[in-house]
């Protein structure tokens, strides 16, 4: 309770965790909105709630702003008290507020380089999209691994807190561009040395695509085969892989998927 107390009176940011979704009357005689409901920790006996209003998520009708506000089911979120109903037994917080707060520290001593604690909100093909102190933060795929991947889901799932560093201060769209690849020694000097051309080895399908497979050797190192000729070989199956080319240069590796060694266990 007293964090709760605190934040109200000093207009101080606190951590949540986002429980459910609810309609609630936050002020006595209004109709109810739709809200967060959040908590503090395990030892504060109050409920907590977030209007939508104060969400700072984005949607042009209720019905998108309810499911942007679903995708942070479970998740962590930074809040700013601003009512207190000791009586009733609950408290009305912003994560907007808490969101401007944070960002106007943030953006004054940022740099790149930095290595920060992003809070993942959401994956997509090309895209890690999460949050750092109240500042959208964008990891790129192909800053998501040094392996190639098909899906950034592949690397983390919203809610996940990962360590990424800032290769880019995009103050214009106010957001930071991330790389989680580059706190990761590349496996390539190692791979390099442990794989041949004409040797065959077992790897993992992580990718398909018209023009081949994408089979990994080990996390980072990965080879683009041709698809094969008898049968097909699915994302998790493991193949065998004959070894055409490596280009250290480029730090490529080229293949043939002879066959398929097993599946992925359904």
């Amino acid at each position: 309770m007293l964090e709760i107390y605190s934040s109200r009176q000093n207009q101080s940011v606190i951590d949540l965790t986002v429980t459910g979704l609810e309609h609630f009357a936050v002020k006595e005689g209004e109709e109810p909105v739709l809200c967060w409901t959040v908590s503090t920790r395990a030892s504060d006996k109050i409920k907590g709630y977030v209007p939508y209003y104060e969400a700072g998520v984005e949607g042009q009708n209720e019905r998108e702003i309810e499911r942007e506000m679903l995708r942070f089911l479970g998740q962590k979120i930074s809040g700013v008290v601003y009512a207190i109903n000791t009586n009733a037994g609950y408290f009305v917080a912003s994560r907007k507020q808490a969101m401007e707060r944070q960002a106007k520290r943030l953006w004054e001593n940022i740099f790149e380089g930095a290595k920060i604690e992003v809070i993942v909100r959401r994956t997509t093909p090309n895209r890690i999209v999460g949050e750092y102190r109240g500042v959208e933060v964008v990891i790129p795929k192909q800053e998501a691994s040094h392996g190639w991947i098909e899906h950034t889901s592949q690397v983390a799932k919203p809610g996940d807190e990962i360590e990424a560093k800032v290769i880019k201060l995009d103050k214009e769209n106010k957001r930071l561009i991330a790389s989680i690849k580059a706190l990761k020694a590349s496996p390539w000097q190692e791979a390099s040395k442990k794989y041949q051309k004409g040797g065959i080895y077992a790897g993992k399908v992580t990718g398909i695509a018209s023009f081949g497979i994408f089979v990994e050797l080990e996390p980072g190192v990965s080879v683009l085969c041709n698809h094969l000729k008898a049968g097909t070989a699915n994302i998790g199956d493991t193949v065998a892989v004959l070894i055409t080319k490596i280009d250290h240069a480029e730090r490529k590796i080229s293949g043939k998927a002879l066959r398929v060694v097993s599946r992925k266990a359904m």
